[in-house]
């Protein structure tokens, strides 16, 4: 179709130099890496998840925590394209990352408190701490077990008043048997 002539004359160099094509493949690389990740991680974890239980409550976290990880995926990868693209562009983006690491420290700093209530959560539930409907006093609180979450735990005491603890607070446990 096309002469002999009009390939030899293509330079494949400039072709591949050129920062319109450099944002194309950023661009569709970025979509693509969104998909899997969105499309395979999500839908299958959560999916195998979601399928299993057949509590409605339980049905809405995990679609609450499915759109929340769809959101983390989604903006991780605009922020990491948008300055892979700023780079292309020719801005200087020694800013930037520095910005996005302080800005990290700071996000680590708060969040410490989250990862010692997760990490006490996950030691409650694997060792069987305390089930949902044992009665328990923790501190000064004591009532009988609504939930156990990763980050709190839920009692209801004798007046049916909700309290709420988060787990790193938690650090002794009294279980009455009945």
């Amino acid at each position: 179709m096309f002469p002999d002539a009009f390939f030899s004359s293509i330079n494949v160099n400039l072709l591949l130099d050129s920062k319109m094509l450099k944002l194309t493949v950023i661009f569709l690389l970025s979509v693509f890496v969104y998909k899997i990740f969105s499309g395979f991680v999500v839908r299958t974890v959560f999916g195998l998840a979601y399928s299993s239980i057949k509590q409605e409550s339980k049905k809405k976290k995990i679609k609450t925590v499915m759109v929340l990880f769809n959101n983390i995926i989604k903006t991780t990868v605009i922020i990491i394209s948008s300055i892979i693209i700023l780079d292309i562009l020719g801005f200087n983006i020694t800013p930037l990352i520095t910005g996005a690491g302080i800005f990290g420290l700071a996000v680590s700093f708060g969040s410490q408190s989250i990862v010692k209530d997760v990490v006490s959560g996950i030691f409650i539930i694997l060792e069987n701490q305390i089930n949902v409907g044992d009665y328990i006093k923790i501190g000064n609180y004591e009532g009988k077990v609504k939930e156990i979450t990763l980050r709190s735990t839920y009692l209801l005491d004798k007046d049916k008043n909700l309290i709420i603890i988060p787990n790193s607070q938690i650090s002794s446990i009294i279980k009455y048997h009945k």
